[in-house]
């Protein structure tokens, strides 16, 4: 019985896919930088127009280094309408890669 679902488990998910450190490192550092955000337009009322505005404000030592290009300048930034101010409302790592689940690391 036991076999058997292991069986479906395998036919219906795949097999299990061990996350890289860099996914790893990759995830922390965009949850690190998205709360700096969020935590910077709660207090100003507005985004950062950079991510050295989160540094200098003091929501981040430094700005964290993408693990997959080795760069902390490479981030890519989604940013408001013009608009509405053109601040900073996400951010995505510069890498074109794709990751073990074969979707951009551009996209996560």
């Amino acid at each position: 019985m036991a076999a058997v679902a292991v069986t479906v488990a395998l036919v219906t998910c795949g097999p299990y896919e061990k996350p890289t450190s860099k996914d790893g490192e990759l995830k922390a550092a965009l949850f690190t930088i998205r709360a700096a955000i969020a935590d910077y337009e709660r207090a100003k009322g507005k985004g950062p127009q950079s991510l050295q505005d989160l540094v200098s404000a003091g929501y981040l030592k430094e700005v964290p280094t993408d693990a997959l290009t080795g760069s902390n300048s490479s981030w890519s930034v989604q940013r408001d309408s013009a608009s509405r101010g053109g601040a900073i409302i996400d951010v995505h790592s510069g890498s074109t890669a794709r990751g073990q689940n074969g979707s951009p690391y551009s996209s996560w």
